[in-house]
């Protein structure tokens, strides 16, 4: 070893400086980052501040302990789909074998978007932790199309040429259509509308974690092809729609209610501005 104060350093010999990076308790494990890759080296070096006593694992028996752990969570995974709609009637083999490879595990913080209102439609997503809230800010005239797009029956007075009605189609509001959770899938109605393709509204994580199975349409593509999923496809998405259009129609009756009354009263007022005073 050098005396780093002496005159006579040779700036050939490495030294090194250590930073305290941390300082490990009873029950504290360390070194199993090493052992995640065969060509990692050590990151850290570990200095004992009094006598200690280790458990030790080798290598050969974390990875193979690493392994068992995987595979648990492998299987609990092809479990949540098998126990889901549209996955129901598929063997766990052929699942996991053919199948389950075309899910990708994301995470999501809160308040991040997943979609967008007309953004083309790319992936739907399977919910295994946390709540997502759709919502769209439009038209009542746009909520009526939608309707009519998804199978509901519009609303004819709103075709009706006058100027109350045209003052209320074209006022914008912030519609919030609904919060989804564990279990739920997000944005398949939007791959089987055959009108645009595109999302219908916007979706945003509500709790401070989301955690998603995404699948990409090209693979929802190949899946649908199947000739059991698809009617399982089929079934859910039929169920799902019909909730959505009770929704979207109540959401529209109480808008379209509220600004009536309020372009009703409006009216009234420049009608007879002192009418209330008159009372």
């Amino acid at each position: 070893p050098q005396n780093l104060n002496s005159n006579q350093f040779d700036p050939k010999v490495k030294c090194y400086k250590y930073n305290l990076v941390t300082i490990l308790e009873t029950g504290a494990n360390f070194g199993d980052i090493a052992l995640q890759n065969s060509v990692q080296k050590r990151t850290a070096t570990v200095i004992l501040l009094e006598d200690c006593h280790f458990g030790t694992l080798s290598k050969s028996i974390y990875e193979m302990c690493l392994k068992n752990a995987k595979n648990k969570l492998r299987y609990k995974s092809i479990n949540y789909f098998l126990n889901g709609p549209l996955f129901k009637s598929i063997s766990s083999v052929v699942f996991e074998v053919k199948i389950f490879n075309y899910f990708l595990n994301e995470e999501f913080k809160k308040n991040s978007i997943l979609f967008q209102k007309g953004e083309q439609m790319q992936k739907i997503y399977f919910i295994k932790e946390g709540e997502v809230e759709l919502y769209t800010k439009t038209t009542l005239n746009e909520i009526n199309d939608i309707i009519i797009s998804l199978g509901g029956k519009g609303d004819r007075k709103l075709l009706e040429h006058n100027s109350i009605m045209e003052r209320v189609k074209n006022q914008k509001f912030t519609f919030r259509i609904g919060v989804l959770k564990h279990n739920e899938i997000v944005g398949l109605n939007d791959y089987i509308n055959p009108k645009t393709g595109n999302y219908f509204c916007n979706c945003e994580v509500s709790t401070s974690k989301l955690e998603v199975f995404s699948l990409e349409k090209h693979f929802l593509n190949m899946l649908i092809k199947d000739t059991t999923i698809n009617k399982n496809v089929k079934e859910f998405e039929s169920i799902k729609k019909n909730i959505i259009i009770k929704r979207l129609i109540s959401l529209y009756n109480q808008y379209k209610q509220q600004n009536l009354t309020l372009i009703n009263s409006h009216s009234e007022s420049s009608i007879n501005p002192l009418k209330k005073e008159n009372k």
